[in-house]
């Protein structure tokens, strides 16, 4: 028969397991006060970070810092859409989102949501 400490650590180790697998990517916190700075980097044909999730109040500012080696178009699914055209080199885009919910940041041409942008009042 097994010990019941035994089958105390055993079952505290698949917890462990089972809760270290299923995390959520971590979400990035902005001050109000404070600019959310993303970091975009397009290269070999492939962006990062992809599925970054970010929160923010309405009208905070947001900074996209983009450093790309191909042309690529940046679409920001908010109300109003926006587009930020990439041509190689580095760029900076500045927005703020004026209506809560839930917003996307993906690559058109490369592909790939970049950011989630969870937006309150």
């Amino acid at each position: 028969m097994t010990p019941p400490r035994t089958l105390i650590a055993l079952a505290l180790a698949g917890l462990l397991t089972l809760t270290g697998c299923a995390q959520d990517p971590p979400v990035v916190d902005g001050d109000a006060d404070a600019p959310i700075s993303i970091q975009v980097r397009i290269a070999d044909g492939k962006v990062s970070p992809l599925g970054t999730s970010y929160a923010a109040e309405v009208g905070q500012s947001i900074v996209l810092d983009v450093t790309s080696d191909t042309d690529d178009e940046l679409h920001l699914h908010a109300e109003p859409e926006e587009t930020f055209a990439v041509t190689p080199g580095t760029h900076r885009f500045e927005f703020a989102v004026e209506v809560p919910g839930s917003v996307s940041l993906e690559s058109h041409h490369v592909g790939g949501t970049i950011a989630t942008i969870d937006v309150s009042p």
